[in-house]
């Protein structure tokens, strides 16, 4: 095969290949910037919630104080109050936020799920107060987690600390915490189908023009090199069959001064070399 048949290929394999090259590197940069901003959208949920809940546990005394002095259980604690936050943030919100725990006393207060007991038992043996991000899979869905510890600060432990078994004033038994341990976490779901959809849309338009400007490169390459190396070579070689012939009347046209002109300039030597040696061979 020539150089003139094999060089298209060459250039549509060159420029297929960055094309695809450029097209993932794209798809990388927009996943992570995805994931930044599942990221710091869940986070800054995940914080808020706490800070409902510091809040509430920081004012228990004012709470649950009436007009004239008196203690009066309003059952407006951290982990109620925090529910009833969740549920109507639920209600209005795409994202799920919940506070759960592998000890949980009321049953409507947020089970974990496989994902949340993983990552909650890991929480407890490795003692860690590190939040955990991931990109899964939950109810056939691509979602984002998120969950954050809690860590059990004095005002919590009125009703998780010791003694345990003791039945605190929300009615429930106390689970003998110490302050500083973890109590569970704070878990943030982002559903990610429609950023996913909307990735993959962006990311067909960008393969669509990356191949329209793919194609555009191949014909200006193709125009190219067929212009100025592939036809030049083949002139070259119809005038080196001709001198091969005797055919070295016809000077040959040096127009360029690079390696092709080079070329051209030593066949144009050859010939007129040729043409004095054929001179002479006639005289004698």
């Amino acid at each position: 095969m020539t150089i003139a048949k094999k060089l298209p290929f060459v250039i549509i394999i060159a420029s297929l290949l960055v094309t695809g090259i450029t097209v993932f590197a794209v798809y990388m940069m927009q996943s992570a910037t995805l994931h930044d901003s599942l990221l710091e959208k869940t986070k800054s949920t995940a914080d808020q919630y706490i800070s409902v809940r510091h809040i509430i546990a920081m004012n228990q005394d004012a709470i649950n104080t009436d007009s004239m002095g008196n203690f009066e259980f309003k059952a407006l604690n951290p982990a109620r109050v925090g529910n009833m936050v969740a549920q109507n943030f639920n209600l209005k919100s795409h994202m799920v936020i919940k506070q759960t725990s592998l000890k949980v006393r009321n049953k409507e207060m947020g089970q974990p799920d496989e994902f949340e007991k993983e990552w909650l038992k890991k929480f407890e043996d490795e003692k860690s107060m590190e939040p955990i991000s991931e990109e899964t899979i939950l109810n056939g869905e691509p979602v984002f987690r998120y969950m954050v510890p809690i860590e059990i600060k004095k005002p919590c432990l009125s009703c998780h600390g010791e003694p345990a078994g003791e039945i605190d004033i929300s009615g429930y038994p106390k689970e003998g915490y110490k302050e500083g341990e973890i109590r569970g976490a704070i878990s943030v779901i982002a559903p990610m189908k429609a950023d996913l959809s909307n990735l993959n849309r962006h990311m067909l338009i960008v393969g669509a023009a990356g191949l329209f400007l793919a194609l555009i490169l191949i014909v200006i390459l193709h125009v190219f090199f067929r212009s100025m190396v592939t036809s030049p070579i083949a002139a070259l070689m119809d005038k080196a069959d001709k001198i091969s012939m005797g055919e070295v009347s016809e000077p040959i046209e040096v127009m360029r001064e690079d390696e092709i002109g080079a070329l051209a300039q030593s066949f144009e030597r050859m010939r007129i070399s040729l043409k004095k040696s054929l001179e002479l061979i006639e005289k004698d």
